[in-house]
């Protein structure tokens, strides 16, 4: 036997172990389980990432607070404080805290993360094949997500990133079985499943009318059957919905449907918000690159919070008939003047009033006088740092413990999401372009990465590359579909193992 026989051999081998029958569950969730779940564990207990909780495993970052300390409260003296969070998240934590403690129920937290994170793999996979039905697909797809370590950040902090991109994912799997089976079952499955995603982030709830469209024009010529099932799917958030809002109402004595105020209670009630909201005119309340935002400008602080160093100007074009660099500094001074320890509360209160009347004030003018900027150069700016920021490059730069493999790990880890992308992007934009002559799933996979770029980059203006993830692994569902479709130019549609 000659040396490339046997090289032929072991590629054969390979192959056949590495592309097995995706119906085959146990081989591909083992994978999934080894390398979403338990390296990235180890490398988490290992790289020793620093937490507010002691004896907690995983990480904390900066809002885990805002969803345990409501839960804790609550189970300690009966009210659900502080109350600006919606109760997805914590609900999953009050399940493993009341029989265990904090740190314990957070542990559970994360290997719950980790879990369905790892499960979540092969039911994207599975998902791309039962909708492109191409057994590449499957593979490609697989493959991608197994080894992208950007969406695995999140699955060992308490944030709600990881739960949510989970539930989304088989949300839509759930759904795509509903629309080969007809069970409605599955449609309610997938419902509670997008609607707890909704109830840990809201920024997701306007999927929810999404993914009914998508019901109701599954079939064409069947739209006024299909909309009862489109009703039913929408019936179980809308239940839960109410019961929330009932409850808002009761004690803010407002209708409020989803979160009660956008930030926390400290900084949406004083002048941080619409100071906040001011430099956000022209995308100045992120940074695109490595140096700081051009919010950082007004040395704003709040008790826990880290000034960075002192930023000397601001940008040439941001100023109206409203006000001029002169404002500007007079604001600045009244915020510097309430860091003294010293300020009495009616010149504090006076000073803060002040503020969010300017600031407010500016940025209605800003809106007027330079629509071009706040209406388009803006968001694409910010969909720019959300897609490839600074903060991206510090998601990608993370878990730098392995010495000598940091290097090419980094590199990996960046070319493979500019790869993802790139490719998912245009990926995404054909599954809309097919989806609306032939196939309504094509469309929501499609939809779903561009909304979550739309809402949070242009919308929201809140370009922190975390909220882009869950929706990645549609990302990739897209550029696996991209690949495909060049790749079957010049080779059989499917691969057969």
């Amino acid at each position: 036997m000659n040396l490339i026989t046997l090289l032929q051999l072991k590629m054969f081998n390979i192959k056949k172990i590495l592309l097995r029958n995706p119906g085959s569950p146990i081989f591909w969730l083992m994978l999934g389980l080894i390398f979403k779940g338990i390296i990235p564990f180890i490398w988490l207990v290992h790289g020793k990432i620093v937490n507010e909780f002691p004896g907690f495993w995983g990480g904390t970052g900066g809002d885990a607070s805002s969803y345990i300390n409501p839960i804790d409260h609550w189970l300690t003296y009966g009210t659900y404080l502080p109350d600006f969070r919606m109760p997805g998240y914590g609900l999953i934590y009050l399940i493993f805290r009341i029989p265990f403690s904090s740190a314990v129920a957070c542990n559970l937290m994360i290997i719950l993360q980790y879990l369905l994170a790892s499960v979540s793999v092969y039911i994207l996979a599975l998902m791309a094949r039962n909708i492109f039905k191409n057994d590449r697909i499957f593979y490609v797809c697989f493959y991608l997500y197994l080894i992208s370590n950007f969406s695995n950040f999140f699955d060992g902090f308490i944030q709600t990133e990881s739960l949510c991109t989970s539930f989304l994912i088989l949300s839509v799997y759930y759904l795509t079985k509903y629309f080969n089976s007809k069970k409605n079952l599955q449609l309610i499955i997938s419902s509670i499943l997008l609607g707890w995603s909704v109830f840990m982030r809201p920024g997701f709830s306007l999927l929810l009318p999404i993914f009914a469209l998508s019901i109701l024009f599954q079939i064409k010529n069947e739209i006024i059957k299909n909309l009862k099932y489109s009703i039913l799917f929408l019936i179980p958030f809308l239940i839960f919905d109410s019961i929330w809002t009932v409850r808002n109402y009761m004690k803010f004595k407002k209708i409020i449907p989803l979160a009660y105020i956008g930030n926390y209670p400290n900084i949406a009630k004083s002048y941080l918000q619409p100071m906040f909201y001011f430099t956000q005119c022209w995308c100045g309340a992120y940074s695109f690159n490595d140096q700081p935002a051009d919010l950082e400008w007004f040395e704003y602080t709040y008790p826990g919070r880290i000034k960075p160093a002192h930023i000397d100007s601001l940008p040439d074009n941001i100023y109206t008939s409203a006000y001029n660099k002169d404002s500007l500094l007079h604001l600045k001074k009244l915020i510097l003047a309430l860091q003294n320890p010293s300020i009495d509360s009616l010149t504090a209160d006076r000073y803060q009033t002040e503020l969010i009347a300017k600031f407010t004030s500016y940025h209605e003018s800003f809106q007027k006088e330079k629509p071009f900027v706040y209406y388009v150069k803006a968001p694409l700016r910010s969909t720019g740092i959300l897609l490839y920021g600074a903060y991206t490059k510090n998601y990608l730069n993370r878990g730098q413990t392995l010495g000598i493999l940091n290097a090419p790990l980094r590199i990996l880890a960046t070319a493979l999401y500019l790869g993802v992308l790139a490719l998912g992007l245009f990926g995404a934009i054909l599954l809309l372009i097919r989806g609306f002559k032939k196939n309504a799933l094509f469309v929501l996979i499609g939809m779903i990465p561009l909304y979550t770029i739309i809402v949070h980059a242009m919308i929201l203006r809140v370009p922190d590359n975390r909220f882009l993830m869950p929706g990645y692994p549609f990302l990739i569902m897209s550029a696996s579909y991209l690949l495909q479709a060049i790749y079957s130019r010049n080779f059989p549609a499917n691969l057969k193992v």
